[in-house]
Formats: C-alpha cells, structure tokens, sequence
C-alpha cells in the first residue's frame, strides 16, 4: 500500500512538473509577442520619422516675409495636417 502511495505523490509531482513548464512557456510565448509588438512599433516610429524628414526637407520658404505668401504653400501644410 505503501508503494502506491509513493507511485501517486510520484505521478502528482510528474503532473506538477508539466504544469510548471506549460505556464512558463506560456510567459515565454508572451514576452516574445510583447517584444515582437514593441519592435514592430519602432520599426513604424522610424519609417514615421524619415517620411516627415523627407517632407520638412522639400519644404520651400516663400520669397516674401509676409503671411500672404504663405497662401501658395497651403498644399503643402494640409500634406502634413492628413500625416
């Protein structure tokens, strides 16, 4: 009787065991989504970045220092407002 005891708490242990590595590789498997996430957001924080330098760079200045020069470059400004 003993010896079947011994075999339960054995098994028991065993069942435990595979509980244990189910949940840490479920917090494994969470970490890698939360890094994948984290790094596909910089990845578009970065092609963000590069697209608005890329337009403040073709961005012209208006001949005049008056606001009614500015009138010609309203594309220009919606383009940045829409991105």
């Amino acid at each position: 009787m003993e010896d079947g005891a011994a075999e339960e708490s054995s098994g028991a242990a065993l069942l435990g065991g595979a509980c244990r590595e189910s949940v840490h590789s479920e917090e494994r498997a969470m970490r890698e989504e939360k890094r994948t996430a984290d790094r596909l957001t910089v990845f578009s924080d970065s092609v963000f970045a590069v697209i608005v330098t890329i337009m403040v760079l073709e961005l012209k200045a208006p001949d005049q220092p008056a606001f009614s020069s500015l009138w010609p470059l309203w594309p220009t400004a919606m383009s940045y407002a829409v991105s």
